[in-house]
């Protein structure tokens, strides 16, 4: 069985963890924590690991570059904590157009937290960050219980 873990990388960086295509773990990494991957059950079991990348969209007056040019830094280092963690580990890097589309965020949280069983809810964490929420968006689309837009599969 494939166990993916899918990360959100942010200001507080979300990941969720899925065996087969079941949710089964999700949080937030600790960006103080001097080894923020403890927080991830049994990380050097995981065989798929997705995260997203910053993605600039030319015409976007709403976003500051300097902030994505900080979160692909961000990004980086979470995926060499991963590596050395999880070298066996296969990877896929998406953009946010891949798999969530231009969809605005509060439409695409509800699709997201819809398409969980009530099990898989109750896993989520009582202080729910949208970027956990994205992580686990991300998972169910690359487990393929989600399309792209939030769609379920």
């Amino acid at each position: 069985m494939t166990r993916t873990l899918s990360i959100d990388p942010g200001a507080s960086t979300g990941w969720a963890l899925f065996d087969g295509s079941d949710l089964t773990f999700a949080g937030v990494l600790d960006p103080e924590c001097a080894h923020p991957l403890a927080l991830v059950p049994d990380v050097r079991s995981v065989s798929a690991i997705v995260t997203e990348y910053p993605e600039f969209r030319p015409g976007d007056t709403k976003s500051n570059p300097n902030d994505l040019i900080t979160l692909a830094m961000r990004a980086g280092v979470i995926e060499g904590m991963l590596r050395a963690h999880a070298p066996s580990a296969w990877w896929r890097r998406v953009r946010p157009s891949q798999w969530k589309g231009s969809v605005p965020k509060p439409i695409h949280n509800k699709r997201v937290l819809g398409a969980l069983t009530a099990r898989e809810m109750a896993l989520l964490p009582n202080a729910l960050k949208h970027d956990t929420i994205d992580a686990v968006g991300i998972g169910l689309w690359h487990v393929g219980r989600m399309g792209r837009g939030g769609r379920l599969a």
